[in-house]
């Protein structure tokens, strides 16, 4: 999990890449199982990602894909402070409703 303050002015422009990474990521990447990008209503600016891998090795091939070395890029200058959380996983539970 990882805690962005992005600079308001710049928030637009990062909203759009972070949600078509989030998407390419999840579509193209076997590893990547699930990605969330979500903002304090408050605090627009403020945002936090929630990514799930499916283990260590398939973060690292992840961290060091091209595609998402271009997206740090993108998005470096956009950021004001950053605090990642790295969280163990004890028990995911996934569900259809509102599928059926």
């Amino acid at each position: 999990m990882t805690r962005y303050e992005i600079e308001p002015e710049k928030l637009a422009e990062y909203q759009e890449l972070a949600k078509a990474e989030a998407k390419r990521a999840v579509k193209q990447e076997k590893g990547v199982m699930g990605m969330f990008v979500t903002a304090e209503a408050d605090n627009l600016n403020i945002i936090h990602t929630m990514e799930i891998y499916k283990d260590k090795a398939e973060y690292d091939k992840y961290i060091a894909s091209k595609d998402y070395q271009q997206f740090q890029e993108k998005i470096k200058n956009m950021i004001l402070s950053k605090h990642t959380i790295e969280n163990l996983p004890t028990k995911i539970v996934l569900t259809d409703k509102g599928t059926k």
